[in-house]
């Protein structure tokens, strides 16, 4: 039996063809290995030149797949068997729930992420970015233990690293601020795992289980609704499902650049991108139209978004305490009217139910 946690973001990739199996959670291994066929998958390819990443199953060989969220597959006897122990597109919407109760059960659910991860712990190490996701993550934590070490990794006088020192003061943090030259999709756990290597502490603030760090990733869209807008989410409601997912792509500017592939390949490159979008949510009958995309960033952008991290886990040994990822929170957030979330609405509701100290500074 192999699978992968409930939204698939601890990746598990697998290569099968001709009787062989392989599977392995790091995918450059695949290109390492001599005997078997990576045959490119062109579609994949261009779906990563335009979102950074394949979507679905796919990846960059079209015999190399990657584990759906909340996949189980069962090898046996030549056979490979697919089964979904998870189902995102059955999430319930609320129903007859006050605003108000729908906040206080966002804020028990982060709450509860967060103590589950945490465990025996009464010290701990996190990123700290000066905005509101790791304010989140660092106030839920306070409550529960002795020591936060707060980390920020920034460039000099910038607005995050000013944001993080202030706010930093009001949690009564132990502050590190990292300068670095220049921050372009760097490796966020290379970064602390190299900076804690050579941080003095003394052993009572320790944490038991240093290997640890806390962040605020996967707030932004699982919490905040980013990529979206009235605009698009009215368009889904009214069903003009094709005219949103165009308007969905324009104004993230997603698409495939211009001479990445010649018309011998393609005659119309912006249907690829479009009818990619158009397959991966073919399969949310059961999900109320409005949601739809919000769910395919949920199983794409955000089940992707951390794949660096564990294509590189050996290197740096961080696991990341992700509590915006927690299965039962991204439910409540899905079973929420989704109008009431859009640019943060529904967030700020539960974000004024921490602490005051939390809004206390930019």
């Amino acid at each position: 039996y192999l699978f992968t946690d409930k939204l698939g973001l601890r990746p598990v990739y697998y290569y099968k063809k001709s009787g062989l199996f392989i599977f392995s959670s790091v995918f450059s291994y695949f290109e390492k290995i001599p005997f078997i066929d990576l045959e490119e998958d062109f579609i994949g390819i261009c779906e990563t030149a335009s979102f950074t990443y394949p979507l679905g199953i796919k990846t960059t060989y079209k015999n190399i797949k990657l584990f759906r969220a909340g996949e189980m597959l069962t090898v046996e006897n030549e056979q490979v068997l697919s089964d979904i122990y998870w189902d995102w597109t059955s999430i319930a919407a609320a129903q007859d729930k006050a605003e108000s109760d729908q906040h206080q059960q966002a804020f028990d659910t982060f709450d509860d992420a967060i103590r589950l991860r945490l465990g025996d712990e009464k010290n701990v190490f996190a990123f700290l970015s000066g905005g509101l996701d790791s304010r989140c993550v660092t106030a839920g934590l306070k409550s529960h233990v002795d020591t936060i070490h707060t980390f920020n990794f920034s460039k000099e006088q910038s607005q995050d690293s000013e944001f993080a020192s202030l706010y930093s003061q009001h949690l009564q943090s132990n502050h590190h601020e990292i300068r670095v030259k220049k921050l372009y999709y760097p490796n966020w756990s290379q970064l602390i795992s190299e900076q804690l290597a050579n941080i003095d502490l003394i052993n009572a603030d320790l944490p038991k289980y240093p290997q640890k760090v806390w962040s605020g990733d996967g707030g932004s869209v699982g919490a905040g609704f980013v990529y979206l807008d009235d605009e698009i989410i009215n368009q889904l409601e009214v069903g003009l499902v094709d005219k949103a997912i165009e308007n969905f792509l324009k104004k993230n500017k997603t698409g495939i650049p211009f001479a990445f592939i010649s018309k011998s390949e393609c005659n119309n490159p912006r249907t690829i991108i479009h009818e990619s979008v158009i397959s991966e949510i073919a399969g949310m009958d059961r999900v109320p139209t409005e949601k739809k995309l919000y769910l395919f960033l949920l199983l794409n952008d955000q089940r992707r978004h951390l794949v660096t991290h564990f294509e590189t886990i050996a290197q740096h040994r961080i696991e990341l305490m992700l509590p915006f990822f927690d299965s039962d929170f991204l439910a409540t957030m899905l079973s929420i009217p989704i109008k009431k979330a859009l640019n943060h609405r529904f967030y700020m509701g539960w974000f004024n139910l921490f602490p005051d100290f939390v809004r206390m500074c930019p």
